[in-house]
């Protein structure tokens, strides 16, 4: 009997610890979670986060992703949907290859999953779906042919505004990965824009040119005004030279005519008796390398040379 009391109290124990492990659940760092009661079939409306926690038995999480999430419309085999078809503003066929990640508001994950339940990422499909399909619409087939930054934009921009009021998320990045248009359009385009750059190519080759002209205009009136400058310089000095010299010739006159002055006063000769003198000087001072004559207006040395 003792040892009947033993093995009931030995299993209830067992049990009963089974049933407090059984009400602990954890969450990964990269999930949230929402605790579950299946007896009650209710659901707690705060938010977990990563940890260990005693839910309680019966109980479990409804796990969400943390992370950032992907969807997909290609031709890929790991594509949700197929790309998405749609008509531009000018009525051309348009297919378009679409993906963008988005993650889900912590603080709306419980009006999340009451308002979309479990399968909530294929509600998200659809709603993408609808809302890029109508946009494509407002653009022209040659917008998507030149524009396509500014059009991603644009999607991306109007997903997210939708996504935050209806999806309980925010879109982080959009790729506008392929548009596909009626062929014959996409050739009459490319031929459209290879005339385009050849005329670019023509007026660049057009525009170096007049660059390099402009530059050789601009390098020969330099060039003028420096041999202008160069001529007017050196003219100058000559002037000035020429100038220094005659003034200096001139003081020397000056002076020799003062000497000869105060020579011929202090001495009492007749203006014959000076030229006398300065003959007698000249001729004293000869050193023969020159020829040396007499006239009406005085005394002059020629060189031989000059002969």
């Amino acid at each position: 009997m003792k040892y009947l009391c033993t093995c009931i109290c030995t299993c209830t124990c067992c049990i009963g610890t089974l049933l407090i492990l059984f009400g602990f659940s954890s969450l990964e760092a990269t999930e949230f979670g929402l605790n579950y009661s299946w007896i009650s079939k209710t659901i707690n409306p705060k938010v977990k986060e990563n940890g260990l926690y005693f839910i309680g038995i019966g109980h479990s999480f409804i796990k969400f992703p943390k992370t950032v999430q992907t969807i997909e419309f290609s031709e890929e085999r790991s594509a949700n949907r197929p790309p998405i078809e749609s008509r531009t503003s000018d009525g051309l066929e348009v297919t378009l290859e679409i993906s963008f990640q988005y993650i889900l508001n912590p603080e709306k994950i419980y009006d999340l999953y009451n308002t979309y339940g479990p399968k909530y990422d294929l509600v998200f499909q659809n709603i993408a779906i609808n809302i890029l399909t109508e946009e494509a619409t407002k653009y022209t087939a040659y917008n998507f042919f030149m524009d396509r930054g500014k059009i991603k934009d644009d999607f991306q921009n109007e997903l997210n505004k939708n996504f935050e009021k209806i999806c309980f998320s925010n879109i982080q990045f959009l790729q506008l990965r392929k548009v596909n248009l009626p062929i014959l359009f996409e050739e009459s385009i490319q031929e459209s824009e290879v005339k385009k750059q050849d005329i670019q190519k023509a007026q660049a080759e057009q525009n170096k040119v007049k660059i390099e002209i402009d530059t050789k205009i601009k390098a020969a009136e330099f060039q003028k005004d420096v041999i202008i400058n160069k001529a007017d310089g050196e003219a100058k000095a000559i002037i000035k030279q020429n100038d220094a010299y005659v003034e200096s010739l001139l003081k020397m006159q000056d002076m020799q005519t003062l000497a000869y002055k105060n020579l011929k006063e202090s001495l009492g000769f007749s203006n014959k008796d000076l030229l006398d003198f300065m003959k007698m000087k000249i001729v004293k001072e000869y050193d023969g390398d020159n020829d040396i004559y007499f006239g009406l207006n005085g005394v002059k040395e020629r060189k031989k040379d000059d002969l």
